[in-house]
């Protein structure tokens, strides 16, 4: 299927029609409100929409628009996105059943979806957001008790001498997190289990830097201790590799 571009209210309405139920959260529900007759005008609106695209005859979703369809609604395997970039919202999900996989990514207005590879559902993900290098910092790991921890007053204390005793790991952290942002995105995967319930694991969240560039944060549980907070560069290895990370 080539790439298909649809307003959201459009997409939405195709979904509804196709059976499937309430789109899935990343795509989100048409909350407008209209009237007999505005309702009707916009029907036509989006069958002509529909077919327009190539996706639709007569309004009725084409069956391979409505395979695609069923891939995201009932997908086996997905990543999801969260994505925020200077003031500007949107969302990705890639969704899989056996080996066919397919692309949403959307803002408020638009959503464009794609056929991608069913082997690399997190690049494919990684590939939605916005391109930006990762920042030159070094791993930094803190126990999440820690990082949550009141500052004391030491700690904005840049020009101390740090020579005999090394630099706080919490406080490094919330340097790094309270520092001016450009974006913020909030990546998870899920599966579904044997009774067909989503299963979603615990979300990375990735951070643009106003000034430095992209940064990877995530909460790691060790079997026999307490959770961590690790912060590293961004990188499109660093987040691929988190993302199949099974202890998150």
């Amino acid at each position: 299927m080539n790439t298909v571009v649809l307003p959201r209210y459009a997409f939405i309405r195709a979904w509804e029609l196709a059976g499937y139920g309430k789109p899935h959260p990343v795509v989100g529900v048409d909350d407008l409100w209209l009237n007999d007759v505005a309702k009707t005008m916009m029907q036509r609106e989006v069958d002509r929409l529909l077919d327009q695209a190539g996706v639709g005859v007569n309004g009725v979703p084409t069956p391979e628009f409505r395979r695609k369809l069923a891939v995201l609604a009932r997908a086996e395997r997905e990543y999801c996105g969260w994505i925020s970039r200077q003031g500007e919202t949107g969302a990705a999900l890639v969704a899989a059943i056996g080996g066919e996989a397919v692309r949403v990514v959307r803002d408020d207005k638009v959503v464009v979806v794609d056929s991608v590879r069913a082997d690399d559902l997190a690049g494919a993900l990684v590939d939605a957001l916005p391109n930006v290098d990762s920042a030159e910092i070094g791993e930094i790991s803190a126990p999440v008790s820690r990082y949550t921890e009141q500052p004391g007053p030491e700690e904005y204390e840049f020009e101390m001498d740090t020579r005999d005793q090394p630099p706080d790991p919490a406080a490094l952290v919330r340097a790094v997190m309270n520092a001016p942002r450009a974006g913020m995105h909030q990546l998870s995967a899920a599966r579904r289990d044997r009774n067909g319930q989503r299963r979603r694991g615990r979300p990375i969240t990735v951070i643009d830097l106003a000034e430095g560039g992209r940064i990877l944060t995530y909460v790691v549980q060790p079997p026999n201790g307490e959770p961590v907070l690790r912060c590293v560069p961004g990188t499109r290895h660093a987040l691929l590799t988190v993302l199949a990370r099974p202890d998150r």
